[in-house]
């Protein structure tokens, strides 16, 4: 199953070793996410470490293992027109959520992990929050 991660979901993985971390690393999906993400991931860096206690090697490492198991998107290869029907869709929402709705309609309308509820206020694609990839995950937990 392939799923475009939110910034919000790579940002938990980096700082714990939880549920976000073993999602990505199951092997079951096939993430995604744009280059957006990245760059909001990089603007909260030092907020993240300094949460975490994680030094700039112990940060660089986690990230590139989480990033070894994320296609990266390129936005720019967006086509202009999904990136306006998005815009459409999910500017007056929230603007941060239309890279991930034109990854999305660019990639099949394949859905979106995240935990931001404005997601929820679209109907255009399918979002899931990290229990219910987790119960996808693993059923007999009934998490």
């Amino acid at each position: 199953m392939e799923v475009i991660a939110n910034t919000n979901r790579i940002m938990a993985a980096l700082i714990k070793d939880g549920i976000s971390r073993r999602i990505i690393f199951s092997g079951k999906f096939t993430m995604h996410t744009p280059d957006f993400s990245i760059k909001e991931v990089s603007k909260y860096r030092a907020t993240i470490m300094k949460k975490t206690g994680l030094t700039d090697g112990q940060f660089d490492g986690v990230m590139a293992k989480l990033m070894s198991k994320i296609e990266v998107a390129d936005e720019n290869a967006i086509p202009p027109q999904i990136f306006r029907e998005a815009a459409k869709i999910m500017d007056p929402i929230d603007e941060a959520g239309t890279p991930f709705i034109a990854l999305s309609l660019t990639l099949g309308k394949i859905p979106i992990w995240t935990e931001d509820r404005h997601f929820k206020a679209q109907n255009a694609v399918k979002t899931f929050t990290t229990k219910e990839l987790a119960r996808i995950l693993w059923p007999q937990d009934g998490k």
